[in-house]
């Protein structure tokens, strides 16, 4: 027959004296029986483990999440970087020097920035994605 969820159990169970009078201590301490104290210990730690399996699942999250926003800023820079070397062809095109200038001027910025933050990966990865 199986047993049910809310059915109570009976089992028997070897300690060490030392740890059944710290229980009972703590039992009598609570005002309540040996058993009861013994319960309350187990599923205390079962929700312990729980609450460090959600600490564990939430920072997996966080650095995916960081990597993710590393990936899609570099993204941002390919398509800037794409925009300005095509707004820069069009001004050689047209022949165009002020154009070309500043075309010139806005893919340095551009790759200066992609440098920039090429070197601060490792940091916002460690860091859990703040900088």
């Amino acid at each position: 027959m199986s047993r049910k969820p809310t059915d109570t159990a009976h089992v028997n169970l070897r300690i060490r004296e030392s740890l059944r009078k710290k229980l009972a201590d703590e039992a009598e301490d609570r005002h309540w029986s040996l058993n009861n104290e013994i319960r309350w210990r187990l599923e205390a730690s079962f929700e312990r483990q729980d609450l460090l399996s959600l600490d564990d699942s939430a920072t997996r999250l966080e650095n995916l999440a960081a990597k993710f926003e590393v990936q899609f800023h570099d993204l941002e820079n390919q398509g800037d970087l794409l925009r300005a070397a095509e707004a820069l062809v069009k001004a050689i095109e047209q022949n165009d020097p002020d154009a070309i200038r500043d075309g010139t001027i806005r893919i340095k910025q551009i790759v200066t920035a992609i440098e920039v933050a090429a070197k601060a990966v490792p940091r916002r990865l460690h860091t859990g994605g703040k900088l």
